[in-house]
């Protein structure tokens, strides 16, 4: 018997050429997606910094004189065109990064001229205390909003506190007594305001030397105490830090006030 004939759909010569179509077809796509990568940027281009742009906006028209005055009269404008044909013009000198180290200072009208050589403290300001009103609150659970204390409970700070400052007595002053006060505290009988109490007064050693300079200050200045003293001196925090380290007990503290010529 006969074996019945097959047939296809496509002979082995079309199939032969489909195959080589989409082989070329797929390199051609490989190849183009190549030539697309290879075209592509190389490399992230860092964000320039705005202040690199404003730092040379200012080199670039700092010899200009203003065409146009603002309306509250206080700052000058110049056509933005011009200063950015300036900016083209004169270049940047560190175009993508800036820090204090590199930034390149407009020359001084005194440049050339010898100056004296400045101290580390004068090139470094002073840092601002807190807010000696702030610090207070830590205070007015025992001596009040108003400085009145409780009678025959906890003292006033009234009155009380310039009296304290003021005192000078053998080996010490008021001045540095309350420093000590806050600082390391104070156990014994004490008399103020004509009343006599005889507790204990907490140290704050939790307290920065920049906040027990700020609340003295406060204290010393609120409740017309201002007015009383003739001349005080603004604690600052290098000397709370100074007499932080003679680590003293409440007793030596309350030794330390003993000797105060107080009434």
């Amino acid at each position: 018997m006969a074996e019945p004939t097959r047939q296809y759909i496509f002979n082995e010569n079309q199939i032969r050429t489909m195959f080589i179509a989409a082989s070329v077809m797929s390199i051609s796509v490989i190849v183009a997606l190549l030539l697309l990568l290879s075209t592509r940027a190389q490399g992230q281009l860092t964000e320039p910094d705005r202040t690199v742009f404003l730092h040379t906006l200012h080199e670039a028209t700092s010899t200009l004189h203003p065409s146009e005055l603002s309306n509250d009269s206080t700052h000058n404008r110049i056509d933005i065109e011009l200063a950015m044909e300036l900016i083209v013009a004169r270049g940047t000198t560190f175009p993508f990064t800036l820090t204090e180290s590199n930034v390149v200072q407009a020359p001084s009208p005194d440049a050339g001229k010898e100056t004296p050589p400045v101290s580390n403290s004068e090139m470094q300001p002073a840092t601002p205390l807190p807010n000696g009103e702030v610090v207070y609150n830590n205070c007015i659970g025992c001596h009040q909003a108003n400085g009145a204390g409780i009678p025959g409970v906890f003292p006033p700070l009234v009155d009380h506190v310039p009296l304290l400052y003021s005192s000078e007595g053998p080996g010490t002053s008021g001045r540095t007594y309350l420093i000590h006060l806050l600082l390391f505290g104070l156990q014994g009988e004490i008399k103020a305001g004509e009343i006599t109490y005889n507790g204990i007064m907490p140290a704050w050693p939790q307290l920065s030397d920049a906040e027990i300079a700020a609340v003295l200050n406060h204290i010393l200045s609120e409740w017309q105490h201002s007015q009383i003293l003739d001349n005080f001196i603004p604690y600052s925090e290098q000397e709370i830090a100074t007499e932080r380290g003679l680590a003293l007990t409440p007793q030596e503290v309350y030794s330390e006030r003993q000797r105060l010529p107080l009434p």
